[in-house]
């Protein structure tokens, strides 16, 4: 049923469509794979704590809220920019970043998570 809701035909009718498909797609999952390769490396130093990874229903783990809001705001942020760059054609930046849409995502993220890690580490804390 989703393969028919999202038209595949109408993608590959032409070329901008499809373009414009592959750059969503590229948009999406290059800040995901930014964040958590940043999180990986940078933020737990290539350790993972599996008992706040896994928790009981109800509980919320390492976050207060169930969820990292910072990584969910920059992952808004780096979607954002390289997509509007498919809509605003006369934005030379942007429209470079949308052209790398993958790699520009996933720079631009794992960038800014190591920023904000950075900057919220606290100052006696060793990692």
């Amino acid at each position: 049923m989703i393969g028919t809701l999202i038209l595949p035909w109408k993608l590959v009718s032409s070329t901008e469509t499809l373009y414009l498909f592959y750059s969503f797609i590229g948009s999406m999952y290059g800040p995901i794979a930014g964040i958590m390769l940043s999180s990986y490396y940078i933020e737990r130093k290539r350790r993972l704590n599996l008992s706040t990874m896994y928790v009981k229903p109800g509980e919320n783990g390492e976050y207060s809220n169930g969820y990292n809001v910072v990584a969910c705001t920059i992952m808004a942020i780096s979607f954002i920019l390289p997509m509007s760059g498919a809509f605003l054609k006369n934005a030379p930046l942007l429209s470079t970043l949308n052209q790398f849409a993958f790699f520009s995502g996933l720079i631009l993220s794992f960038v800014l998570y190591t920023l904000c890690h950075r900057m919220n580490k606290p100052n006696g804390s060793v990692s």
